[in-house]
C-alpha cells in the first residue's frame, strides 16, 4: 500500500494531499484540461490523417473522396480547439485572461494554418488539384499539431498554475 505524502497548503488556505503518482497538481480542473486537450488532440490527428489520405488518394489513387474531406474538416476545427486549450493552460495569468488567450490562439492559429495551406497549394494547378492540396496540407499541419497536443496532455508539467489576480 502506497502512502500519500504529507498535506500541502492549497488555494485559500485549504490543505491538499499530493497524489501518490507524484504529480504536484491534483485538482480536478487540471485533469479535465488534460483529458480535453488529449481528446481534441486525438480528433485533430484523426481528421488530419483523413485529409492527408484524401490528398494522397486524389493525386495517386482513385480520385476525390468527399467523406474524407468532411470528416477531416471537423478534425482541423478540433485542432484549433486543442490549440486554444493548450495556450489557456500555458498562460500564467488570471483565469479570464487564460480563457481569452486560448480563444484568440485558436482563432488566430486556424487562420494562420489555413493561410500556410493556401500558400502550399499554389504549387498545384487551378481547380481540384489546388483545393485538394490545400485541404491535405491543412490536415497534415493539424495532424502533427495533434500529436504534439496528445504528448503535452500526457506530460506531468501541463497546465501551469494560474496566478492570482
Amino acid at each position: 500500500m502506497t502512502s500519500l505524502p504529507p498535506a500541502a497548503d492549497g488555494e485559500n488556505g485549504t490543505r491538499v494531499k499530493a497524489a501518490a503518482l507524484g504529480s504536484p497538481r491534483t485538482d480536478g480542473g487540471n485533469v479535465v484540461a488534460r483529458v480535453a486537450l488529449g481528446l481534441f488532440g486525438v480528433l485533430a490527428i484523426i481528421g488530419g490523417a483523413m485529409l492527408t489520405a484524401m490528398v494522397v488518394n486524389y493525386f495517386w489513387g482513385s480520385g476525390y473522396v468527399p467523406e474524407l474531406d468532411e470528416i477531416g474538416g471537423w478534425g482541423t476545427l478540433a485542432g484549433a480547439v486543442a490549440l486554444g486549450i493548450y495556450v489557456g493552460g500555458v498562460v500564467k495569468a488570471h483565469s479570464a485572461y487564460r480563457v481569452l488567450g486560448g480563444i484568440l490562439a485558436g482563432v488566430v492559429g486556424f487562420g494562420v494554418t489555413s493561410n500556410i495551406a493556401t500558400l502550399v497549394s499554389l504549387t498545384a494547378g487551378r481547380g481540384g488539384p489546388r483545393g485538394n492540396l490545400e485541404d491535405g496540407s491543412l490536415g497534415f499541419i493539424w495532424m502533427v499539431a495533434g500529436v504534439f497536443f496528445v504528448w503535452v496532455a500526457l506530460k506531468a508539467r501541463w497546465p501551469v498554475s494560474a496566478t492570482r489576480g
